[in-house]
């Protein structure tokens, strides 16, 4: 079956005041399923404003879209802008990936009627922190602190605030009985200070502290996220970043483990076909798996083509279910039996799934049949 989702439209929209939320810019983006299976869609909306002849970037919104569309609908994908816009030229671009697979980046540029009220708009600033990781071994009933850098390459001042919340892989997310919530160390973790303004061109060290439960702790390893949002001297929004915070149990090693939990394969155009193979985090602890893919003959003996599989970057969490995809090629195929071979690879063990097909010649393209 076809995958073949287009991005049709984006823009900006405006939402006038009501009973219960204040007047807001909102930033869309229009998609439409046209092939014949579910499809995941992920990815982010970069903003720009029109600054004389440069184009100045104010903002990425959403850049943790997850949304499924079925086939031969429209969804439109609406999100808040982070601040008030000015009636001015802004650029979209929109970055979205299908089933881990990205889509040929969409930009649309508007003439938008913004708010009177508002003249200016500031940058989305770019800022550094480091390390991105934080990792801390803590006795059970102790407190640990980890130090990170943040730095500030813009030439104004910001005000930063600081806060520590559950990982959103972790939100929403059980396998059995076992609650993404199980993992997390928000309630134990703490950034000091929780505010602070941060010098143009500067950078500040600080802390983030856990204080490990005396009792409890009957997992290898616990996360949060340290995230820090940066204001201009006026108060408008100036930028974010975000990093893990891994409060590993002294007491306790992780057991990694990854289970293959499907593949698909999809007709793109011509003789090229997606591949998606998605796996489980079956295991305690998290891990950074990578994948590759071959297509061998039925028996296995003879290697046909190898390819390589990518997926959104970043750790995979306790439950997480990463999703791996790639592009083959069956041109110069010949008909017969094939079998595809997907291998992901992490804490020294490897873990492979299989799929099995049929490729008959067509009128101009081969024809790939999963076998079941």
């Amino acid at each position: 079956m076809q995958t073949k989702v287009g991005i049709l439209d984006a823009g900006i929209k405006f939402s006038p005041e009501t009973d219960k939320d204040p007047a807001k810019d909102q930033i869309f983006v229009r998609l439409e399923n046209s092939g014949e299976t579910y499809a995941k869609i992920a990815g982010k909306m970069t903003i720009f404003n029109k600054t004389g002849d440069n184009w100045r970037q104010i903002m990425v919104i959403n850049p943790d879209i997850d949304r499924g569309i079925v086939p031969t609908v429209q969804l439109n994908i609406l999100r808040p802008s982070l601040r008030r816009l000015p009636s001015g030229t802004y650029k979209i671009d929109a970055d979205l990936s299908v089933n881990g697979r990205p889509l040929r980046k969409f930009s649309k540029i508007i003439d938008y009627q913004g708010d009177p009220s508002v003249t200016t708009v500031a940058s989305e600033v770019r800022l550094n922190i480091d390390p991105a990781r934080l990792e801390m071994v803590i006795p059970a009933g102790a407190r640990r602190s980890a130090y990170v850098t943040l730095q500030n390459p813009s030439d104004e001042a910001l005000t930063m605030k600081c806060s520590v919340s559950q990982p959103k892989e972790l939100q929403g997310v059980a396998m059995g009985n076992i609650l993404g919530d199980y993992f997390s160390c928000d309630k134990w973790a703490s950034a000091s200070p929780p505010s602070f303004t941060l010098r143009p061109g500067g950078e500040r060290k600080f802390a983030v502290q856990v204080a490990f439960p005396k009792d409890g702790t009957d997992r290898p390893a616990y996360y949060a996220t340290l995230r820090l949002e940066a204001f201009y001297p006026d108060s408008q929004y100036a930028g974010s970043i975000e990093a893990l915070v891994v409060a590993k149990n002294q007491k306790m090693a992780g057991s990694p483990r990854l289970n293959g939990s499907g593949m698909s394969l999809a007709r793109d155009k011509e003789d090229k076909y997606s591949l998606v193979a998605s796996f489980s985090n079956v295991g305690d602890i998290y891990l950074d798996p990578s994948c590759k893919g071959t297509v061998t003959d039925a028996a296995g003996l003879n290697l046909v083509q190898s390819f390589d599989l990518t997926r959104e970057p970043g750790l995979v969490l306790p439950l997480g279910t990463p999703r791996f995809s790639g592009e083959i090629d069956f041109a110069a195929v010949k008909p017969g039996t094939y079998v595809i071979k997907a291998v992901a690879s992490y804490a020294d063990t490897t873990e492979a799934q299989k799929l099995k097909v049929k490729v008959t010649r067509g009128a101009k393209y081969n024809s790939v049949e999963v076998i079941k």
